[in-house]
């Protein structure tokens, strides 16, 4: 009878599983067929909605699969598992490639990722690094590639931020391996990593590729203090140099995670604790772990100092502590709050959408201290994640004090960090919610209430996170899509516009766009601002107080209009559209006597207005 029983089960399992996969593949033809024609305001809104649900579905299923493995200690339901693993992780992908399957052409080139593009190139062509470039390892590396592969690097800089957005879910499993004695753990980490709680994907910046990379830097540390043993400590040493060529803000979390183990030693000695992991420490004196945090910082300051952004956060870094008047981040912040408010959108709803993740992460990692605490007093926990305790609360400080520097990095960098710490002690309160007798009495047992709230979470982090992947009218951002038209226009630009007649515009970013598409001599020839800020087209065009354009700009200029600014205020911000740019006003630069279209292309338009 229960042999009948399992195998029924099994057939209704494989019977679902197969259903997900069929319903998965369909879901991702019907994508491929139906490819971006053009700008996007939001791929959500684009995307065959068969796709989302067979991905909601999937993250589900898969999730339902390795907590019941959980709950079974992993050994009766390894296949099942393995299937949960499967589907989560492939879900992950979907969402990560959606704008690659839909044919999108460039993604962010409006932004950093031009520069990053722009100076990749120039290795290329040059074979040196920009001397201004202080991070350049990225550069170098992709460069590289380029040889290696013949791949174009239109194709690369989607590729490889989507191949270190998944081996980081590899590296974050086996981080917590190395962490928690109980591999189940792990398994929590895993499913919470693969709900897009990282705030920033997609974009060629080696900021985001560096931090990507941290779990296996502290993966790395930790088995070298576990093991001492030569191999990793060469690997480690190698990875250590080479991060602050990668970005500066993730060499500062590492060493983060090196202050947090001393401050443990020290905490230990001090207060002459007994616990287990004293034994630990005592290795720790002599360990080379001191020897690889004084290379880290003496080698991070040496390199900085060689360039000029070394003697602006110094300056910046006196002025506050001087408590001289100057612009700080808290200004920007309360700046765009104000005007959120002002336009009558609801600033809480807003910061509730954006920061969905991190908001829940801190929440279960603040319930998640007290078990720390305990577990640490009856020496049931290793020294591993109390260190990672501190440094996330460190973090959390640091993020918090940069609201009142003007650093060239915003404290939003530091979402990640929070992110990936936060991860990690959430996945420790789930699993000890789960696991813990006496936090689920006979009824609860009975009903799998524990199991069941926490597919909930995940299922709220997986869906407030989903929607904030990708920009788009639900958090008020226009989409970082690149179409083909709008680079095909631009090099019309600079081929043919007299550089001596001003540009303007209202979303063009003309100097960034440079930086992707001509070499530094043709940069400096064109002489344009990386952005327009508030040299952009009069509201209304000016229409409010003129009959053509040609009354603004008296001595002529020229402009691009580009899809995204016909659809920022009639897509993403409608209730913005009477304050800025109508449809209508937008049709009447046709009719403009003062103003002549000399390029178009369906996406990207080029006028210029005639001179007096």
């Amino acid at each position: 009878m229960f042999k009948n029983n399992y195998v029924w089960k099994d057939y209704l399992l494989k019977g679902i599983l197969t259903f997900l996969f069929l319903i998965i593949s369909y879901a991702l033809l019907e994508t491929w067929n139906t490819p971006a024609i053009g700008y996007e305001a939001s791929i959500y809104q684009s995307t065959p909605w068969i796709l989302w649900i067979s991905i909601t579905f999937s993250f589900i299923a898969g999730s339902v699969l390795i907590i019941n493995s959980i709950l079974k200690n992993g050994s009766e339901l390894s296949i099942s598992r393995k299937y949960g693993f499967t589907l989560v992780f492939l879900s992950y992908a979907i969402v990560l490639s959606i704008f690659m399957i839909r044919g999108y052409y460039m993604w962010c080139i409006g932004g950093d990722p031009a520069s990053h593009l722009g100076w990749i190139k120039e290795i290329l062509t040059t074979g040196e690094t920009p001397l201004s470039l202080f991070y350049p390892i990225v550069h170098i590396y992709i460069s590289e590639w380029v040889y290696v592969s013949g791949l174009d690097i239109i194709i690369l800089h989607k590729i490889v931020p989507f191949i270190f957005e998944l081996i980081f879910i590899l590296f974050m499993y086996i981080l917590a391996k190395t962490i928690f004695s109980d591999r189940s753990v792990a398994d929590i980490v895993f499913l919470i990593s693969c709900c897009f709680v990282y705030s920033y994907y997609l974009r060629l910046t080696p900021n985001i590729l560096a931090n990507f990379l941290l779990p296996l830097i502290f993966y790395l540390l930790f088995r070298l203090i576990k093991e001492r043993n030569a191999p990793f400590t060469i690997i480690t040493v190698i990875f250590l140099i080479l991060m602050p060529l990668f970005h500066t803000v993730a060499t500062l979390i590492i060493l983060f995670v090196f202050i947090s183990i001393f401050m443990l030693i020290l905490l230990v000695y001090v207060n002459d604790y007994h616990f287990k992991i004293i034994n630990d420490i005592n290795i720790l004196k002599f360990h080379p772990i001191k020897f690889l945090f004084f290379i880290l910082i003496i080698w991070w300051f040496f390199w900085l100092s060689l360039f000029s952004i070394f003697n602006h956060e110094i300056l910046s870094l006196y002025k506050m502590i001087s408590f001289e008047k100057d612009e700080v981040w808290l200004d920007s912040l309360k700046n765009t709050i104000s005007a959120t408010d002002m336009y009558g959108y609801n600033v809480l709803e807003q910061i509730i959408k954006n920061i969905w993740s991190q908001i829940i992460l801190c929440i279960l990692s603040l319930l998640s201290l007290p078990i720390l605490l305990k577990k640490l007093l009856k020496d049931q926990e290793s020294y591993f994640l109390v260190s990672l305790a501190i440094a996330f609360i460190g973090i959390f400080t640091l993020s918090g004090l940069l609201f009142f520097l003007q650093f060239d990095f915003t404290p939003q960098r530091l979402l990640f960090a929070i992110s990936l710490f936060g991860t990690i002690f959430a996945a420790y309160f789930l699993h000890y919610f789960l696991k813990s007798i006496f936090l689920r009495p006979k009824f609860f047992h009975n009903l799998h209430i524990p199991a069941i709230s926490v597919i909930i979470i995940l299922f709220l982090l997986f869906i407030g996170s989903l929607f904030i992947v990708y920009s788009s009218p639900y958090i008020l951002t226009t989409s970082w899509q690149t179409t083909h038209s709008e680079i095909q226009g631009l090099e019309y630009t600079f081929s043919y516009r007299d550089i001596f007649t001003p540009l303007t515009g209202i979303n063009v970013a003309p100097g960034r766009m440079a930086y992707y598409m001509l070499n530094p001599i043709e940069r400096k020839k064109q002489n344009l601002p990386r952005y327009l800020k508030k040299n952009i087209l009069p509201y209304h065009f000016g229409y409010d107080d003129a009959q053509t354009l040609r009354d603004i700009y008296p001595n002529g200029t020229d402009f691009i209009i580009m899809e995204i600014d016909r659809s920022m205020y009639r897509d993403t911000l409608p209730d913005m559209e009477y304050l800025r740019y109508s449809s209508f006003e937008f049709d009447r630069l046709s009719m403009d006597p003062g103003v002549l279209l000399t390029y178009s292309n369906g996406g990207f338009d080029y006028y210029k207005v005639r001179s007096d």
